[in-house]
This record gives C-alpha cells, sequence and structure tokens, in this order.
C-alpha cells in the first residue's frame, strides 16, 4: 500500500511539473502588447525670410493665414476673396513641364519656353475685382514674376489687367497687385476670364503656392426706363428697386406698381429674404 501512494505522488508531481512547463511556454511565446507610439510632431517646413522681414510658416497641409475681408461677406461695401490653388493652373502651352515642392503644394516650370500657367476665373457675373494677391517664392535675381487677370473674348478684344509682384529676389510671401484703377466688372455672359501667373525661371526658384481673387458685391446700373409706374427714372430708389424686378425678388404690389412708401409686412420680408439668399432646405 505504502508503494501504491508513493507511486501515486510521483504521477502528480510530474504531470504537476508538466503542466507548469507547458503554462511557461505559452507566456513566454506569447505576443507582447505593442507599445503605443507617441504622436508623430507635424512636419514643419519654414520658408526662409523675404526683404520685408517677413517670415511665414508652412505646416505639412498649408492653410492659409486668416486675413481682413477674408470671409465671405454680403453687401457692396466689403471684399471677399476667391481662392484658386496652384494645384487648377496649367501651362499656357502643352510643350512646357512643371513639378511640385514637397509638402507645401507649390508649383514650379523645369522646362519649356512658355513661362505662363493659367486657371480659369469663376466667379458671378456682376462683382467687381479689387485685388489680385499670389503666394509665392522668388529666389532667383535674374527673373522677376508676373500675375494678371484677363479676358477670353473675340470681339471686344482680350483686356489684361496685373502686372509684375516681384522684383529681385524677395523670398517667399503674399504679393499683390492692386485692380481697383481698373474697374473690372465680370462679365459671363459676353467673355470668360482666366488668371495667369508667370513663372520665369525653369526650377524651384521662382514658384506660387495658390491666388487669391479679392471682389467686392455691387447692385447693377439702373436700366434706361422704369418697370413701375410709381418709381420713375428719377426717383431716388429707382435703382436699387430696378435691381430687386430685375433679380426675381420682387414683382410689385399689383396694377404696375411698387407702392414705394408702403410698409412691408413680415410675411413680405420673409419672401423677399428668401429670393435674395436663394434659401432652401436639405433634399
Amino acid at each position: 500500500m505504502k508503494h501504491k501512494k508513493t507511486g501515486v505522488k510521483t504521477a502528480f508531481i510530474t504531470n504537476l511539473g508538466r503542466l507548469l512547463s507547458a503554462l511557461a511556454v505559452i507566456v513566454l511565446l506569447r505576443p507582447l502588447p505593442a507599445r503605443a507610439e507617441p504622436p508623430a510632431a507635424p512636419l514643419q517646413v519654414e520658408e526662409p525670410r523675404s526683404l520685408t522681414g517677413k517670415v511665414v510658416q508652412l505646416p505639412g497641409n498649408p492653410v492659409s493665414v486668416r486675413r481682413e475681408g477674408e470671409a465671405p461677406a454680403w453687401g457692396t461695401t466689403t471684399q471677399s476673396i476667391h481662392q484658386i490653388h496652384a494645384l487648377q493652373f496649367v501651362p499656357l502651352e502643352s510643350s512646357t513641364t512643371y513639378s511640385g515642392s514637397g509638402p507645401t503644394g507649390m508649383r514650379h516650370r523645369t522646362a519649356g519656353s512658355e513661362p505662363w500657367f493659367i486657371a480659369s476665373l469663376s466667379l458671378p457675373t456682376g462683382v467687381r475685382l479689387r485685388r489680385l494677391e499670389v503666394y509665392a517664392c522668388d529666389f532667383n535675381p535674374g527673373f522677376d514674376m508676373d500675375i494678371y487677370v484677363s479676358t477670353v473674348a473675340y470681339d471686344p478684344s482680350p483686356l489684361e489687367y496685373g502686372g509684375t509682384v516681384t522684383s529681385g529676389a524677395p523670398g517667399c510671401g503674399w504679393y499683390s497687385v492692386d485692380l481697383t484703377p481698373a474697374d473690372f466688372t465680370v462679365n459671363n455672359y459676353e467673355m470668360g476670364h482666366l488668371v495667369a501667373v508667370r513663372l520665369p525661371a525653369t526650377d524651384d526658384s521662382t514658384r506660387f503656392r495658390e491666388v487669391n481673387v479679392y471682389y467686392q458685391l455691387q447692385v447693377s446700373p439702373p436700366p434706361p426706363s422704369n418697370t413701375f409706374a410709381d418709381v420713375p427714372v428719377t426717383h431716388p430708389f429707382f435703382r436699387h428697386v430696378e435691381a430687386l424686378a430685375a433679380s426675381g425678388i420682387t414683382s410689385g404690389c399689383g396694377g404696375g406698381n411698387f407702392c414705394p412708401d408702403s410698409p412691408v409686412t413680415r410675411g413680405q420680408m420673409a419672401s423677399f429674404l428668401a429670393r435674395a439668399l436663394g434659401l432652401h432646405w436639405p433634399f
């Protein structure tokens, strides 16, 4: 009986040892949990300082620095910005080749005799252009960069407004040309509109990232004759009443009149605003 108990005890210890060995192997073979890596710091690319002393820092995904007048605005006294990125520009001639400049999203010319890059300017008819602005880098003292807005039409002849925006090698920054003296109004019915940037060097010493077109809303000029009998051409609000009628915002008060001195109800106000702003519900 004693030998039997000893044999059972020995078998138990042997099996226990095997179990512990198997558990140790499982623990050793079990993959360790992945260590959380610290988030990578955003890529920072600092452009060299320009002659004006301005330094612009660009992150991995370029974002524009908010400036006065950038937010879309209603009314005729403030300016809004329409932005065209360099990726939307194409060379004027197909033989011209180009490339990008890494994380800054800039474009430069690499070969070809034609230095101009163009993009369509899509703005509503009737807005007045005020300024062209380009974020560009010019490190080549032998070349200057230009920016223009031009019309595309057979009759009348195409018009061009703009000029040279860099001289010498000013580095990277915002460069602009004032379009106010041109008093240029967009007219999509009779002509097309383009923005053109000139990259004179065939390397990245002259390059650009984006163009901002500053524009201003305006009330259309008055027509030669009146729509409503009680708002003649001599009426102080003739131009504005005619603009409302031409835009479909109002059809008058009936009988061919506008009733300029009558009060406006809340219902009429709702109709005016909904039509003027194009208010709608999501589909």
